[in-house]
């Protein structure tokens, strides 16, 4: 067997092999958002203590009990600009001892959620009805890493969508109750770029080095229930969401392939490459919130939510050799962290002549399902061959909000910075390091809605 076919094999089963292992570890500094928080300018801009708020079209997926107190229709249309980023210090492969630092940019701009809810009446009970859209999981970042013997340019881009479908019916004056049905959908492209000097061939006289290209597409699909239930008693609301578990399928396309312009046996020329698709399913647990809301004088609202997922339940169910798709399943536990949330928010209403102008701000602390990386082992392909969980990563996020109210027609604005940091500690070829990774998250929304 020559050596082209040696290296690309080796590089092949490299990448297959590393696909399972986002169970454990994450590349990128590990800040994925999947926290599975709802969106909307009023809510984000109240810290997210939302639950036993849920009034307006966002209730739809906050809470879909809150949609039964409505007394008019409502639309909203939100958007997201995301200038997040993550400065990461991760080990050197090739100079053990020594750290690479990179920044991953996740910036994007998209049209995050649309909700419409309106209320009717059937049989002398009150009922709403409601729809909404939101980017549930946003994957847009990128980093490019350049060094004297080694660089790497990622991009990852779209990302796992929501639809929901609620109806709510009050029994009694002072309680209702309301359900969601959440379809999932979606999916993502994710580009490596590659130049790594060891991947090399000898052609004649000539030492030739290669760069490859890794794509992956995903597609998810995925339902689920969401629950809930207000008490609405005179300025005092008590509201609860119950989350059902369920399974996101995703459906991956991978493509390796070599990106020189040499011919190479098994990958030939230019983008000709290895081509193969597989199957995971992550099962997602149960989810409860809590949320309570108080109106002082009319004017002040404060409101605060206590959340609990389970993901440490969570698990993953994959081909054991993806390159053969009909291969048994193995199921792993993805060894993800509970998450427990609280959010606290509040809301003043300042009263003009010409229109009500809320001024608002929250806070809530911003557990992340991965921990701490302690003790690791690196080995001289740049694979880790052991580890131990340390303390979860557990950041924190400040929100503030305003707004503009005329008439029928609503305008709102939200502002959410915070920080999280995650350490990673062992030994890289018998060399010890200490490397952290650290997000600083800088989201702005802004909401158009209408009252009809």
């Amino acid at each position: 067997m020559n050596r082209a076919l040696i290296s690309a094999i080796v590089v092949i089963a490299l990448f297959v092999s590393s696909v399972p292992a986002t169970a454990q570890l994450t590349s990128y500094g590990g800040f994925e958002e999947i926290s599975l928080l709802g969106s909307g300018a009023r809510p984000r801009g109240m810290g997210g203590a939302f639950i036993g708020v849920a009034e307006g079209s966002e209730a739809t997926y906050w809470n879909p009990a809150g949609l039964a107190y409505l007394k008019e229709g409502k639309a909203t249309f939100g958007f997201l600009s995301n200038s997040s980023e993550v400065d990461t210090e991760s080990p050197n492969r090739y100079l053990p001892g020594n750290v690479v630092n990179y920044k991953l940019d996740n910036s994007s701009n998209v049209f995050n959620f649309v909700a419409m809810a309106n209320p009717f009446r059937y049989a002398g009970i009150d009922f709403a009805g409601g729809i909404s859209y939101q980017r549930v999981m946003d994957f847009n970042r990128k980093f490019n890493t350049e060094l004297p013997s080694f660089g790497r340019v990622y991009t990852n881009r779209d990302g796992a969508e929501g639809v929901s479908f609620a109806l709510a019916v009050k029994p009694i004056d002072y309680f209702s109750l309301g359900a969601a049905l959440n379809v999932y959908f979606g999916g993502f492209e994710e580009n490596t770029y590659l130049n790594d000097p060891p991947s090399w061939f000898v052609e004649g006289n000539d030492t030739i080095f290669m760069s490859y290209h890794e794509n992956v597409k995903g597609k998810f699909s995925g339902a689920n229930l969401k629950l809930g239930g207000l008490l609405n008693y005179r300025d005092f609301k008590l509201g609860f969401t119950i989350f059902t578990p369920f399974q996101l399928k995703e459906k991956f396309t991978v493509m390796s392939s070599n990106i020189s312009d040499h011919y190479i046996p098994i990958f030939g020329k230019n983008e000709a490459g290895i081509i193969f698709n597989f199957d995971n399913e992550i099962k997602y647990p149960w989810m409860y919130g809590v949320g309570a809301s108080y109106r002082l004088a009319g004017k002040l609202l404060v409101a605060a939510d206590f959340e609990t997922k389970l993901f440490s339940k969570s698990e993953i169910t994959f081909p054991t050799d993806v390159l053969y798709p009909t291969s048994p399943d193995t199921t792993e536990d993805l060894e993800w962290e509970d998450i427990n949330q609280y959010r606290v928010g509040m809301e003043y209403l300042l009263e003009t002549e010409f229109a009500q102008i809320p001024i608002r701000v929250g806070y809530r602390n911003d557990p992340k399902v991965y921990t701490d990386i302690l003790e690791e082992e690196i080995d001289t392909t740049g694979s880790t061959i052991d580890y131990l969980n340390g303390d979860q990563v557990i950041g924190y996020v400040v929100s503030l909000g305003t707004g503009f109210y005329h008439k029928q027609y609503l305008l709102d604005f939200a502002y959410e910075f915070g920080t999280a940091t995650r350490k990673r500690q062992g030994e890289n070829q018998g060399a010890a390091f200490d490397t952290e990774s650290k997000e600083k998250l800088s989201l702005f929304f802004i909401s158009a809605g209408v009252r009809f």
